[in-house]
């Protein structure tokens, strides 16, 4: 089974701390209800996809796959990797477990897939 038709994405180039750059990971195999859930401290219900930077911003989960915002900080330029990984359902493990400090973290036992997209990012001219 594939997730996913592309686990990574090219963005191509942009220009350094320019915001809004969409990014879209396509479902090949694979449909939302297959993505963990879980309930956020506001008591809504979120599914379980990670972001692993704070530049990757407006994670959404759509019929189609999933889409996410890039905001570039404009603190680096040339070929950058950015990633968030997605969590799926595994019988009755629960979503979110807390680590042996007690902060609260995605289960580690919960089969996952990083996705990642690449950018060329350039100066600003």
């Amino acid at each position: 089974m594939t997730a996913f038709k592309n686990i990574q994405v090219d963005l191509g180039n942009i220009t350094a701390g320019t915001q809004g750059h969409e990014v879209f990971w396509e479902f090949a195999d694979l449909n939302k209800e297959s993505i963990a859930k879980f309930v956020d401290t506001k008591g809504k219900e979120q599914y379980a996809v990670q972001r692993m930077c704070g530049c990757t911003a407006d994670i959404e989960v759509t019929d189609e796959g999933i889409r996410a915002v890039y905001n570039d900080n404009g603190n680096s330029t040339g070929k950058l990797i950015k990633r968030v990984k997605v969590y799926y359902s595994k019988g009755d493990l629960p979503t979110k477990v807390k680590n042996d400090r007690g902060v609260l973290m995605f289960n580690p036992n919960l089969p996952s897939t990083t996705l990642s997209f690449i950018v060329e990012v350039e100066g600003v001219q």
